[in-house]
């Protein structure tokens, strides 16, 4: 037997599915669970987090498969002991593996799994009886029966957060998640009063409708997602045949004068960090304009597209820059295991800092991470923006300025989505409940946010630079 390989774990991921770009990096599937049905080995037996493996042999057939059992042993999110270079693992198991299942003609073997109380982290462990075929319904695993288990590392060594699942499928609880999401829906996991924008995105994840202070929902899903987009495997049915595979998702708006979106993001100083750092990008702009005019001049420059100093500089900017960690993007491979490039820049309609053009900020990231705020965090955590900014500026002497105020027009943008990576409490229960959504009623969907971040006068946002 030369291994064991999973193949399309989410339930109902349907053709194509795939891990997303956390799971992939960190070789973890997140599998829902699901109520056994009439065809299903075991039918109407409750609700059972379902694996498939696909096993190769050596010589290939039926007849060796038949002398193979495929199981599933709790992993604690890893096997015990990392294989050698073309072996595989062989140490003993903390637990008897379990599940029931069958094989197919074609070595593909699949497994149901009770759900237990609370999710659990599974390797995919097989065994070899070489004296009898084994009963793939009835027969049972035993620890030391087992020789070969599914093992995947990582890439690369996640920069954070804990270890590497090499190659863990985790099955959710029905039971906890319920739970859960009766907790979030009481205010229980964040505040609907303190927090009202995290509370609305979150109502709306947990109860699969509409945000509540978002503008009318269309009704039908308007948007897209793709598994380039998808931090993990997640409750979508995918169209077959697409590259990377792609699903419909509900995109939900927020008007330019929502107290709880708008309002709240263009007070925020982590989102003024951005603007004073698209100003301070274009202060030879402002030099060269003031030159030779007196103390005191007064002008209000043409639109400059939004961007921050990390991605100014990665795209062509050199001079100084007032850069802060909430604009911010490290590409290292350690760090984008757990934080991908999602949210592209943009060109826009303004004006570009001095080196930057669209050609040198295409494939570049511009994100803007909210961490002064809890209540923009656990809305947004990191989001995307498209918007330029009119900027009236004042002359303090030749080389100082004040920004008196600013215009906006454009949007920041958002997929909101759980992490079950970076954080073994909110994150990881959110993402339990994520992976368990059937696409039908819509509960732990994953959904697009936009909100429009139009002035219709001018904000008093004073900076010296």
């Amino acid at each position: 037997m030369t291994g064991v390989q999973t193949c399309a774990l989410p339930i109902y991921g349907g053709p194509g599915s795939g891990a997303g770009l956390v799971g992939s990096a960190r070789q973890l599937l997140v599998a829902g669970v699901r109520d056994s049905r009439n065809g299903d080995a075991f039918p109407l037996s409750g609700w059972k987090g379902y694996i498939k493996g696909l096993v190769t042999t050596s010589p290939p057939g039926g007849e060796a498969l038949d002398h193979i059992l495929v199981r599933a042993a709790q992993a604690q999110g890893a096997p015990l002991t990392a294989p050698t270079a073309g072996s595989w693992a062989t140490a003993g198991l903390n637990t008897p593996p379990g599940g029931v299942g069958g094989v197919n003609s074609s070595g593909v073997f699949s497994v149901a799994i009770d759900q237990q109380l609370t999710a659990t982290d599974y390797a995919v462990v097989a065994g070899v009886n070489r004296n009898a075929p084994m009963n793939q319904v009835a027969d049972t695993l035993t620890a030391p029966q087992t020789s070969t288990w599914f093992y995947l590392p990582c890439p690369v060594t996640p920069a954070s957060y804990g270890p590497c699942s090499n190659g863990a499928v985790r099955i959710i609880s029905k039971a906890e998640n319920i739970a859960f999401e009766g907790l979030a829906l009481a205010g229980g996991v964040v505040s609907l009063v303190g927090l009202p924008t995290a509370a609305d995105h979150l109502i709306a994840f947990v109860a699969g409708q509409a945000p509540l202070r978002a503008l009318p929902a269309p009704s039908s899903p308007n948007s897209n997602v793709n598994t380039a987009e998808l931090l993990f495997n997640i409750g979508l049915v995918f169209a077959a045949g697409t590259s990377p595979y792609a699903g419909p998702i509900y995109e939900y708006q927020y008007a330019s004068t929502s107290l709880t979106h708008a309002d709240t993001i263009r007070g925020d100083s982590d989102f003024q960090s951005l603007i004073f750092e698209t100003v301070a990008l274009h202060k030879a702009e402002v030099l060269a304009h003031f030159s030779g005019l007196p103390t005191g001049s007064n002008f209000t420059f043409p639109a400059w597209q939004a961007i921050g100093c990390s991605s100014a500089l990665k795209a062509g900017y050199v001079g100084p820059c007032p850069a802060g960690g909430n604009t911010g993007f490290v590409d290292t491979p350690a760090s984008t295991a757990d934080f991908p490039a999602l949210f592209p820049c943009s060109a826009g309609q303004g004006s570009l800092p001095p080196g930057v053009t669209p050609q040198s900020l295409s494939g570049k990231e511009c994100d803007l991470t909210f961490s002064t705020s809890t209540n923009l965090n656990y809305a947004f955590g990191r989001a995307g923006y498209n918007f330029t900014l009119i900027a009236n500026v004042t002359s303090v002497d030749s080389s100082h300025f004040l920004l008196n105020n600013v215009s906006l027009i454009g949007y920041l943008y958002d997929t909101y989505q759980w992490n079950p990576a970076i954080d073994p409490s909110l994150d990881k229960h959110l993402s339990n409940i994520q992976a368990g959504s059937n696409a039908a009623d819509r509960v732990g969907q994953v959904f697009r946010i936009k909100v429009t971040l139009d002035t219709s006068s001018p904000i008093v946002l004073p900076y010296a630079f």
